[in-house]
């Protein structure tokens, strides 16, 4: 089962916040991170801005990844 665990740790202003993130595979943490300023209420956007943050680490430690035609962005 994968889980992923969005911690808001109340900081921010202007209606952004930063968000400190876990990901989990069968109750086994496979990485974790930190979204900031992302605008508080769009649980959409956060989970593409997780998408982004983890393809950034995918592509930092895999060639053949970076080398996959993708798309540029959501069509939502």
């Amino acid at each position: 089962m994968l889980t992923i665990t969005f911690y808001n740790d109340g900081t921010g202003e202007n209606g952004k916040g930063n968000y400190n993130y876990v990901v989990y595979i069968n109750q086994k943490k496979i990485t974790e991170g930190r979204l900031e300023n992302h605008y508080r209420g769009d649980w959409r956007r956060l989970m593409i801005d997780l998408g982004d943050d983890l393809d950034k680490e995918l592509a930092l430690e895999d060639k053949d990844y970076q080398e996959q035609k993708r798309p540029d962005s959501i069509p939502f």
